[in-house]
This record gives structure tokens, sequence and C-alpha cells, in this order.
């Protein structure tokens, strides 16, 4: 994981325990968790609830359902961002509990893994693969040009917008574009004006409130 940016935005403190076997790992998470202003309760005896967020790093490749379920029912009823090895596991993804309500990889940006708690903290679900029978996203489903119209976007800022929604980084969307990072912080700025927003977090909690979550374009290497 990379390093965190010093902006931080607060948002209403939530409990949270880690469940990581990689000290270097859990010293990143306890940060952003920190960072967030949030309480970390991993060494506490008190109970969980269903306000409680559990983040819980996956070591194995190959892991059945019921193993997975078996390992989060450790965590119930808390709420679940899984760390995974790789997005490839699809085979996580089918049967997907859902107390689960997002899953990001191990690896990512300290950004894009901030983003996503300060987003799951305002009581949304972020999953790679959108809306599903298992566990949908959203209620709101406006087409993409309605949402366009309303808020004066151009295509770039409503493109750039729901890779945010999606969890990505500034640098992701700008490698995935083939633009400069610097122009994606322009674009990003732009958009938090048209929307009336003051962060990352809340232009994607406006896009998956209207649209839901589509599914985004694989990243290229």
């Amino acid at each position: 994981m990379q390093n965190l940016p010093d902006r931080m935005q607060n948002t209403s403190v939530k409990t949270v325990v880690i469940s990581t076997k990689n000290t270097l790992e859990e010293m990143a998470l306890r940060a952003v968790v920190g960072q967030l202003g949030w309480a970390d309760k991993s060494s506490s005896d008190l109970p969980l609830t269903e306000e409680t967020i559990a983040i819980v790093s996956l070591t194995s490749q190959q892991m059945t359902n019921a193993a997975l379920s078996a390992i989060l029912g450790n965590f119930a009823p808390a709420r679940v961002v899984l760390l995974v090895p790789s997005m490839a596991n699809f085979f996580l993804f089918l049967q997907c509990p859902k107390a689960v309500v997002s899953i990001i990889q191990r690896d990512c940006e300290m950004d894009q893994l901030r983003t996503t708690l300060e987003f799951i903290g305002h009581g949304h679900t972020l999953l790679p693969w959108g809306k599903s029978e298992f566990q949908p996203c959203a209620s709101h489903t406006q087409k993409p040009e309605t949402v366009q119209e309303e808020w004066s976007l151009t295509n770039r800022e409503l493109e750039i917008s729901r890779e945010i929604a999606y969890g990505r980084s500034n640098k992701e969307i700008a490698r995935q574009l083939g633009i400069a990072a610097n122009t994606v912080d322009v674009h990003v700025s732009a958009i938090r004006r048209k929307l009336g927003v003051h962060n990352r977090t809340q232009i994607a909690v406006k896009i998956v409130e209207k649209m839901g979550q589509h599914q985004p374009t694989p990243l290229t290497a």
C-alpha cells in the first residue's frame, strides 16, 4: 500500500476491527483508521454490532464459499470490508455473503482504501460487480445522460465520476484513460464544484445514489 495523503475528511466515528496476519498491513490499516478518526477495537472485548466495520484480509488464492462464510462468521453481525490478493478471484464473489460491503485488492493505494472506507462509513456498499441478485448496491438507477444533464457534466467528467464511485484513485483513472494525473485532478475539482461537494467520497455517494454502481472497465497493465 502506498503512502496515505495528508488530506483526510472526518465522517461520524465508527468502530473498526482489523483482522490480518501481516504486521505491515496491520500498521497501514491502523494508520488509515486513525486518520479517519475512527475507533480501533481490534484488541477490545466489546461485542460487535451492525455498526461495526470489520476489515478482513484474506491471503489465500484458493478459498471455498464455505470457508469464506466460516471466516466471516467470526465477525457477525459487523459489516465486512474484504481485502483480497487479487480481484481476479471472482469465485469468491459469486456467493458473497451479504455482510460483505466492499471488496478491494490488498495492494491498493492508500487513497483508494481511504475513499472506500469513507464511503462504507456513510452506510453505502461498494462492490466490484455493482448491483447483483445477492446484494444490490443502490435503489436508484437514473440514466447517465439524465444525471449528466442535471449536473452539467461533460462526457469526461461523467466518466471520471463513475470511476471515482468505483473507488479508483486519480492515478489509476489517469492510467486507464491515457491522460495525465494532473488533468484528472482538474476534472475532479470541476466535478466537486458542479455537484456542490467537498471531497471524492461525496462524489461517489452522489453518483451511486443517482445511478447505482456500474461495471467498471478493467484496468490496463
